[in-house]
């Protein structure tokens, strides 16, 4: 494994295993950038984390090494940091704290080095000076431990992980960690897109002048011009919508729509009404019933003074355009077939009675009088 570079930026400082794979067999190499060859073993014992000193004569590793996310662990497994001199082939034990040491950094002098004591069961940075032995404490965690620093090659400035974030540290300045806010586009809401290609229609519907069409497809209500057939998307729901249907005055399409798990009567109107509804792109949505019962047939009497629908099995209703004053004109258990007059004050319809005897009767919407039986089938 790389460790880093060497100094003399010809060769790169590298961790492998040779052999007594079972008990520390990991050593320190050199291998050449430049050419193929032989490693160059630094010495003949085992260690970890090296970094090598500016001058590139020193090495600062470690050995031992409990996992660094055990919190608090006292014992003969706590890590300790130690300096190999490749003058002399000398080996020296610098920090041995029961609750251990990892990740030593050198600074820029090489006088000194950075790394990561636990004190009171959180890692913290701290400094030592090589020649005294002093130290300081840099960083004061509580919570969790800093992990995995890295220093830039001026020594001014370190970076490390605690918990889920990453700080810089102006180090010989106020060193007060600073968060490093970093941003990637998977983090921010993505919303996936996916492509349909919609080559039917259902329920279509026409504008009185037969220059526009309201029409389903996919699911949902769309409007359309019948010369540059360019379709304008109106919802956009998951659920699925029905039964579109002009107003008279053409200011208006009310449609069925089963958002929220239940079929009600929407109504939908332009957000500028000076235009075609193909040249609108924005709508003004209006829920015109809001009950689990389920709404069906609907149709608009000529005059546009009110909406019919079908209720449960076969009760037929009426209300006004904003939904208002809705009511119940007969009850039937099954689905009756209806028309207005032209007038709109009146209502013709075909219903079975419960002997499934089928007739078809006349009733004024105002209820001035009885529903009249024109068929008088036997």
């Amino acid at each position: 494994a790389v460790e880093e570079w060497h100094p003399d930026g010809e060769q790169i400082l590298t961790s492998l295993t040779r052999d007594h794979f079972w008990k520390h067999g990991e050593r320190f190499s050199f291998v050449s950038a430049g050419k193929r060859g032989p490693d160059k073993i630094l010495f003949d014992a085992y260690g970890s984390d090296g970094r090598l000193s500016p001058d590139g004569g020193k090495l600062l590793f470690t050995r031992e090494s409990e996992r660094w996310w055990r919190k608090g662990y006292r014992g003969s497994r706590s890590s300790q940091i130690w300096l190999f001199n490749s003058e002399d082939g000398g080996i020296e034990k610098l920090v041995d704290d029961e609750q251990g040491s990892r990740w030593p950094l050198w600074k820029p002098s090489g006088k000194g080095f950075y790394y990561v004591g636990q004190r009171d069961g959180a890692f913290n940075l701290r400094e030592r000076n090589l020649e005294a032995g002093k130290e300081r404490q840099i960083t004061k965690f509580e919570d969790d431990s800093v992990v995995y620093p890295a220093i830039s090659r001026d020594g001014s400035t370190l970076v490390f992980r605690h918990l889920f974030d990453l700080y810089a540290i102006r180090l010989g300045k106020d060193e007060k960690p600073q968060k490093i806010k970093i941003q990637f586009p998977g983090d921010s809401d993505w919303i996936a897109e996916k492509r349909r290609i919609l080559d039917k229609a259902t329920n279509v519907a026409f504008s009185k002048d037969g220059l526009e069409i309201a029409f389903i497809a996919g699911g949902d209500l769309w409007v359309m011009d019948t010369e540059l057939k360019e379709p304008i998307q109106i919802t956009d729901s998951a659920e699925e919508e029905s039964e579109p249907l002009f107003a008279p005055d053409g200011k208006s399409i009310v449609f069925i729509s089963d958002q929220g798990g239940q079929s009600d009567l929407w109504k939908v109107e332009r957000a500028d009404a000076e235009k075609y509804w193909w040249q609108n792109k924005d709508f003004k949505m209006t829920r015109l019933t809001n009950d689990p019962v389920t709404e069906h047939d609907t149709a608009w009497s000529p005059d546009g003074e009110h909406i019919s629908f079908l209720r449960e099995r076969g009760d037929f209703w009426i209300m006004k355009p904003d939904g208002k004053d809705a009511r119940r004109l007969f009850e039937s258990w099954n689905d009756p077939q209806y028309d207005w007059s032209p007038d709109g004050k009146w209502l013709v319809y075909a219903v079975s009675d419960n002997d499934f005897n089928r007739d078809i009767w006349i009733s004024p919407i105002d209820a001035s009088r009885e529903p009249f039986n024109l068929s008088r089938h036997p």
